[in-house]
């Protein structure tokens, strides 16, 4: 056994002993009835501060809001994503918290939005910290997917097992009387962004491909190689394209090299700044090769061409499966997506892009 799995088995332990300890001393025997009738407040979780989740479930508050227009819908997340919640979701409220708060941080910001008629917390599995804070709300209901804990009154998980993300929180809409419920994505679009991505891009009639090389951890990575392969197969389709890059500032300089020496057909922009601006270039863009399912999430949902790349997992694929009526998955044939057939990819982009337009 490798020292990274040794190292895994131990954190995996160490979490499901505090797991325990946490029910032990947190979790509210007593289930309340919920009175589905009545939402005056709503507080939803939401510190994992990852885009794509959040992109996810950015449907849910305009749900709420049709059903119960003068419902108070608080978000607790990350400085990062505060912007996002409050701009564009429509929310009342954004409360900032660190991803991992001690526990007097979480006992203060618990009291701050204590009492709501409903919490809304989808972690698959509740840690110490979790229940902690559950308990200290006191909420009138919680919904989520940890269907063990008693604290949890609103049991979505053995409900919506292997359903796609989006479907376990339509379902929670579906139990306040949200029907007919419009799952499409909110995406935000920040004008200032577009126009100066839309001034630096300058396409002179090319289509515009993106590409989202790198994902969370190495196993979602590209390596190099793969993408100088991907490009040289790309161009020898002859589809009169530019190619383009959504990266984190961190890993620019990787990109800068590769662009250096395709420079007939590639280029990075400079404006290229934020997550706004990833999204104005995916708006720009007839096709997006990803394999970063923020970007996946995003590029469905403004409906563009995709071709989306994934690990061999197929539990994880069923939840965070692209939306849009327009889409190809190329899945690694090894738990790293270099394991991923470059020549599977380029046929994926000939279907969209070339064999598409032809049977239209």
């Amino acid at each position: 056994m490798s020292v990274r799995k040794i190292i895994d088995k131990i954190r995996l332990s160490r979490d499901l002993i505090r797991r325990r300890i946490g029910i032990l001393l947190f979790d509210n025997k007593k289930t309340n009835a919920v009175d589905a009738s009545q939402l005056n407040r709503i507080v939803i979780f939401r510190l994992d501060a990852k885009i794509g989740d959040s992109i996810v479930s950015s449907f849910v508050y305009k749900g709420f809001k049709r059903r119960f227009p003068n419902v108070t819908i608080d978000v607790i997340t990350t400085a990062e994503m505060s912007d996002m919640y409050s701009t564009y979701f429509g929310v009342d409220n954004v409360y900032i918290s660190k991803k991992r708060p001690a526990y007097n941080e979480i006992a203060k910001l618990a009291d701050k939005v204590a009492g709501a008629d409903l919490v809304v917390h989808f972690s698959k599995s509740l840690k110490m910290k979790d229940l902690f804070f559950l308990k200290r709300l006191n909420g009138k209901a919680v919904a989520g997917l940890d269907d063990e804990v008693n604290l949890v009154n609103i049991k979505l998980g053995n409900k919506t097992d292997d359903q796609h993300f989006s479907y376990k929180y339509k379902t929670l809409l579906e139990y306040y009387g949200v029907t007919d419920v419009d799952d499409s994505y909110v995406i935000p679009n920040n004008p200032k962004c577009y126009d100066d991505v839309a001034d630096e891009t300058n396409l002179k009639g090319d289509k515009l491909i993106i590409i989202n090389p790198f994902g969370s951890g190495t196993p979602r990575k590209l390596s190099k190689e793969n993408l100088t392969l991907l490009i040289d197969k790309i161009r020898k389709l002859e589809l009169g394209v530019k190619i383009s890059f959504t990266v984190s500032p961190s890993e620019k300089s990787t990109v800068e090299t590769l662009v250096k020496e395709n420079a007939d057909i590639c280029f990075l922009l400079d404006s290229c700044r934020s997550i706004y601006h990833a999204i104005a270039l995916i708006n720009l863009a007839d096709l997006v090769i990803s394999v970063d399912t923020s970007m996946i999430h995003i590029a469905s949902g403004l409906n563009k061409k995709l071709v989306a790349l994934y690990n061999p997992d197929m539990n994880n694929y069923k939840e965070w499966a692209p939306k849009s009526d327009r889409f190809e998955v190329i899945f690694s044939k090894e738990n790293h997506i270099n394991g991923i057939e470059i020549d599977k990819v380029v046929a994926g982009v000939k279907q969209l892009m070339v064999d598409e337009k032809t049977l239209g």
